[in-house]
């Protein structure tokens, strides 16, 4: 694909699908999307710099357009773009999380990272992008719930600063009216379109497909269908008839008093079912945004790479220790999660259930690797206690260009030390795991910027 696109993950659809392939695919060709994002495959091609020129949205008056829109910005990121809002006036925008999830840079002097915003400005009733950019520095984030804070520092020179959205007070409800706005590729920036509030529920457990899935399964597989909705089924989504694109994840649905009532995050997998956009509860977005009051004494933070998160969406265990990812049915695995010493629940291993061990995260890897288009990220649980706390981004196979430490804190941290070599066992220590991680480089492919 030659175009950028921001992503909306198919959160919900898209569980589904994976579950059931679960049940009725063989290992070697079951599709699986992550619960917790995987939204890279879904991307366009690496991006090229860019520098949009001033684009004017159709001419749409009125007091919904004239008061949201403005509050809407633009997130530049380093594989594609998508929407954000500002909720405050601190400039803290908040957006999707798997918008920023794998394409933030890195503020050196800071130590954080960030990702480049756009803003705009009304012009007679149209919006006009505003000439610069500003960096969004990450606060926190939601993964679970699709969620993200970023905080400006200072506007472009010469752009005004946008008036926040406000929460609103309650819950929408069904038949209840509603309007997103956002930047789908398809259409123009600051794209406004209204809808219909079509249900709430949690997602996947709350979908027709998922309970009806559930009606006819024997004992045993009820039981298991019933865990795995426990563990996916803790995300409160509005469904509405909002028509969106890649680009929207991030935006704004409000109500009719232009209060936000969501934050856009997914569409169907299905083209036929696209007719709906899913959005977060703003109830989800009250509680990150509570969690982190006041917004003006936070300190920004490095966004970490998580090995789970970053997989998909074709799984398949071509060893028993070693989960093999592509970003599509015939091509060659491009991430990897290494159980080195092979202490992940058998059964589950045994009949390639996903579910349990990438969303519940029950496969224990004490390595990962990941081949990202411009980058290999890998990962180290260097004391075998079930969290990776050593990560390196390499750019080539001599030195690192990145590397990240977790701290006694659980804090990420960047680290002067980045003349390690690719793969390098004796990062991990115990020496079990080092001569297992030398015998299974030369079995499974593992070399930097794999391509498929």
């Amino acid at each position: 694909m030659s175009d950028r696109r921001g992503v909306l993950v198919p959160v919900a659809a898209a569980l589904l699908a994976a579950t059931l392939a679960c049940e009725t695919a063989e290992r070697e060709s079951t599709p699986h999307f992550s619960s917790e994002a995987a939204a890279t495959w879904l991307r366009g091609a690496l991006r090229e710099e860019w520098d949009p020129a001033t684009i004017q949205a159709p001419r749409l008056r009125g007091a919904m357009y004239d008061r949201v829109a403005p509050a809407v910005v633009i997130l530049d990121t380093r594989y594609g773009f998508g929407s954000g809002i500002v909720v405050d006036d601190s400039l803290t925008i908040l957006t999707a999380d798997h918008v920023i999830a794998d394409g933030w840079f890195i503020d050196r002097e800071k130590g954080a990272s960030y990702v480049n915003v756009y803003f705009g400005e009304l012009d007679d009733g149209v919006m006009q992008l505003c000439a610069g950019s500003a960096r969004g520095y990450v606060l926190d984030a939601d993964q679970p719930n699709d969620l993200a804070l970023l905080r400006v520092d200072e506007m472009p020179e010469g752009c005004p600063s946008p008036q926040p959205l406000a929460l609103a007070g309650e819950r929408p409800r069904p038949e209840d009216p509603c309007v997103m706005v956002g930047h789908p590729s398809s259409a123009t920036l600051w794209s406004i379109r209204t809808g219909t509030v079509s249900g709430l529920g949690r997602s996947p457990r709350d979908l027709v497909k998922w309970l009806v899935h559930g009606f006819d399964l024997p004992e045993r597989q009820l039981e298991a269908f019933t865990n795995r909705t426990e563990i996916m089924g803790t995300q409160d989504i509005v469904f509405t008839t909002c028509g969106s694109s890649y680009g929207d994840s991030g935006g704004p649905l409000v109500n009719l008093a232009g209060e936000l009532i969501g934050v856009t995050c997914a569409i169907p997998s299905e083209i036929a079912e696209q007719k709906f956009t899913y959005h977060v509860d703003v109830h989800h977005v009250r509680e990150l945004l509570d969690r982190n009051r006041p917004f003006a004494g936070r300190s920004p933070r490095i966004y970490g790479p998580d090995a789970y998160r970053l997989l998909g969406p074709w799984l398949d265990l071509p060893q028993s220790h070693v989960i093999a990812s592509r970003t599509h049915k015939n091509a060659v695995p491009n991430q990897f999660l290494l159980d080195l010493d092979g202490d992940s629940p058998a059964e589950l291993v045994e009949r390639g259930d996903f579910v349990m061990l990438v969303d519940n995260r029950q496969f224990d890897a004490e390595m990962a690797v990941h081949h990202l288009p411009d980058r290999s990220i890998v990962f180290y649980d260097t004391d075998n206690d079930g969290a990776m706390d050593d990560v390196l981004v390499y750019e080539e196979e001599a030195r690192a260009a990145l590397r990240f430490r977790l701290d006694p804190a659980h804090a990420w941290r960047l680290a002067d030390d980045l003349n390690v070599p690719w793969l390098d066992p004796s990062l991990l220590e115990k020496s079990r795991l080092k001569r297992e991680l030398a015998r299974i480089q030369k079995e499974v492919r593992l070399t930097t910027h794999s391509r498929s």
